[in-house]
């Protein structure tokens, strides 16, 4: 705890000074970020980081496995609620949805023995099975690293579909106002592999 306040020690010093008039006009003007991000709760995760985006510029929901549970299958989620909120309210043009390498969470789904004291984490995980059935399928000779590489990037694709069947996501889709970005980053390469929905094919931004 000690190392943490002299880090907010040194961001007062050496960080906030040059972000001061920014802070402040968001503070006078409010939040109108252009990008949802919905992205694990992972540690090693580090989300504005990823692309240097300043503060104000993204809108993000963290939680375990970057899931979104579809729109019909719970009532007053989290999740739910901040998505509809960024949707409907915030100026949202681009949803990018992250997974990551090594997650915990998909973890979890393809090993189900590590949940068996954790009933909330098991529900909550419910939501990312079909992930593991799809890459099982797809991929079924897969050793147990590139099935948890193909199941999290299942997952991601997945969590796209389950976002698609929200009303104020359909619409701004339909309208053409608003683009989803399937992503997954690999925090020790720091490389970060997009889905191309033309060619079904993953591959690295550069």
């Amino acid at each position: 705890m000690d190392r943490l306040k002299k880090g907010i020690h040194d961001y007062r010093r050496d960080v906030f000074p040059q972000q001061k008039e920014l802070l402040e006009r968001l503070a006078k003007e409010g939040q109108k970020p252009h990008t949802l991000v919905i992205a694990c709760s992972d540690s090693r995760v580090r989300v504005t980081e990823w692309t240097g985006a300043d503060p104000g510029e993204f809108f993000v929901i963290r939680n375990a496995g970057n899931i979104v549970p579809p729109w019909d299958s719970v009532e007053h989620s989290g999740v739910t609620a901040s998505i509809e909120y960024a949707i409907r309210v915030l100026p949202i043009e681009n949803v990018i949805i992250a997974g990551h390498s090594h997650c915990g969470a998909i973890t979890a789904v393809l090993k189900p023995e590590q949940m068996a004291n954790m009933p909330s984490v098991r529900k909550w995980l419910d939501h990312a099975q079909n992930a593991r059935t799809r890459a099982e399928q797809k991929f079924p000779d897969s050793d147990d690293t590139r099935k948890l590489r193909k199941t999290i990037a299942e997952n991601v694709l997945l969590q796209v579909e389950n976002l698609k069947t929200f009303p104020c996501v359909q619409e701004k889709v339909a309208a053409g106002t608003i683009k989803i970005f399937p992503w997954v980053v690999e925090f020790e390469t720091g490389n970060v592999w997009e889905y191309d929905t033309a060619t079904e094919k993953w591959g690295v931004l550069e």
